[in-house]
């Protein structure tokens, strides 16, 4: 435990135990997720074109072990809390581990012919200030869902950093479109359609003055 309450988050953590959560705001996009034929063609693209997709600790200086290539990338976060998941005939065949996860943000690097410098490990490396951010911007008082949310959620931990080299740069932008599409991440707001409900509220038939 004394090793654990040197970790500057764990130390917020203990000390805001008992006061209200912070929230992390998440809408799924369900008709996607839902559309088995339209997620297995979104596998299947990414296969064709990117290479297998990376996973590593998202730290400060991760950047001096990215490739100088292009290609899409995500944060993701992974709580701590672990389900012991028996091998049943539901689980069987490909693993599923008992991990919940959240993907935070979805990006891309030389999407562009012109992008000069725009890679994989130079678009992380202008992260870098938001992944060493005090964790207690998690406490602070809540901001719009803009840009500055990046400093915000990229303090969460355990953090990771997933990644696919896509050497064709013209399909970079529609797969990242697609993904965005797909996973609705919470931090990428400003790139995405607003999910509304088709439900609306009733409106009186007659107006009266």
């Amino acid at each position: 435990m004394a090793d654990a309450m040197s970790d500057p988050l764990v130390r917020l953590v203990h000390r805001h135990r008992d006061e209200p959560s912070p929230t992390l705001p998440a809408e799924w996009a369900l008709l996607r997720l839902l559309d088995r034929v339209g997620t297995e063609a979104l596998t299947g693209d990414l296969s064709n074109v990117g290479d297998p997709w990376e996973a590593y600790e998202a730290t400060e200086r991760l950047w001096e072990m990215l490739p100088e290539k292009p290609g899409l990338y995500m944060f993701v976060w992974r709580p701590w809390f672990r389900f012991d998941v028996a091998e049943t005939s539901v689980t069987a065949g490909p693993p599923k581990p008992g991990s919940v996860s959240q993907i935070l943000y979805i990006g891309q690097a030389g999407a562009s012919d012109d992008s000069q410098g725009n890679t994989l490990k130079q678009r992380y490396k202008g992260y870098g200030r938001y992944i060493r951010a005090d964790p207690k911007v998690l406490w602070t008082p809540s901001q719009p869902m803009t840009r500055p949310q990046l400093s915000r959620y990229l303090a969460l931990r355990p953090l990771e950093y997933w990644f696919t080299v896509v050497d064709d740069r013209s399909e970079i932008k529609r797969l990242e479109s697609r993904l965005l599409a797909m996973f609705n991440p919470p931090m990428n707001k400003n790139e995405l359609p607003k999910i509304r409900s088709r439900f609306k509220s009733p409106q009186p038939a007659f107006a009266t003055n």
